[in-house]
């Protein structure tokens, strides 16, 4: 009986579509696992049928791209090549309207931010904007995909800055790796600083890899609101992020 192993090297010394399609199949519930992890739909952007398909096609990449000889199990390799797929492809989406939304509301909310000295809530914020809470809602359920977005180009799964840290992996500069441990461990600060039920969403989605609707059962809410805390959290999380690069690249300045 053949074992995956032999799947994998069948399908690297053939290289058919037949052998490539047979570790597609066998892997397309981690695909699917992962665009379940993203919001399911948001009206005029992308439906759940579009995530499913960018994760498919990260799916497909992976599968053509992995080399079973190296000593990594497929799953770690696949995971962030699936989920860049996916997101690449809502960034593109997001080039105009929503990013020019997502600007506006980053601007106001770090102008309150600076004013108040502390995370403004829900209803000043919607007091800022000139509209009622509902609607600031609304706009943070919206815009909550684009948020992930923005987080997830700093951060990667592992918690890493992914800017310095893969400046990290090509110079093997010990003084990045130092970097990057500070730039953890106060991102770790900053996201236990949050309000308990924002912190306990961003560190079930970011590192425990649950999805929406099981986050929602787990904390007893509608998954709507679990989408507008999430937003609200990582507005806070991006302005406190801002902050943090700041004083990293004053102080990179200074020592050359």
């Amino acid at each position: 009986m053949k074992t995956l192993y032999d799947e994998w090297q069948e399908f690297k010394q053939k290289g058919d579509n037949e052998c490539r399609n047979s570790l597609v199949v066998r892997y397309l519930p981690l695909a699917k696992y992962i665009a379940s992890t993203f919001p399911k739909s948001n009206p005029g952007l992308y439906s759940y049928d579009d995530i499913v398909g960018w994760a498919c096609i990260g799916l497909i990449n992976a599968v053509e791209r992995f080399d079973p000889d190296k000593g990594i199990k497929f799953e770690t390799y696949a995971i962030s090549r699936i989920r860049g797929e996916v997101i690449d492809n809502l960034r593109r989406l997001s080039s105009s309207y929503y990013s020019r939304r997502k600007a506006s509301l980053d601007k106001e909310y770090e102008a309150l931010y600076l004013k108040l000295g502390r995370s403004p809530d829900d209803y000043e914020m919607a007091e800022q904007l000139e509209m009622d809470v509902e609607k600031y809602r609304d706009m943070l359920t919206r815009l909550f995909p684009i948020y992930i977005v923005s987080l997830d180009e700093v951060i990667d799964m592992e918690g890493h800055f992914q800017s310095v840290y893969e400046a990290t992996v090509a110079k093997r500069d010990f003084s990045s790796v130092l970097e990057i441990r500070e730039k953890k461990d106060a991102l770790s600060k900053v996201i236990h600083s949050l309000p308990e039920k924002e912190k306990q969403i961003v560190i079930l989605y970011h590192y425990e890899g649950l999805t929406m609707k099981e986050i929602a059962e787990i904390l007893d809410l509608s998954q709507g609101r679990i989408s507008q805390l999430h937003t609200r959290a990582l507005l806070h999380l991006k302005s406190e992020l801002k902050k943090m690069e700041d004083v990293f690249d004053n102080r990179s300045r200074e020592t050359k």
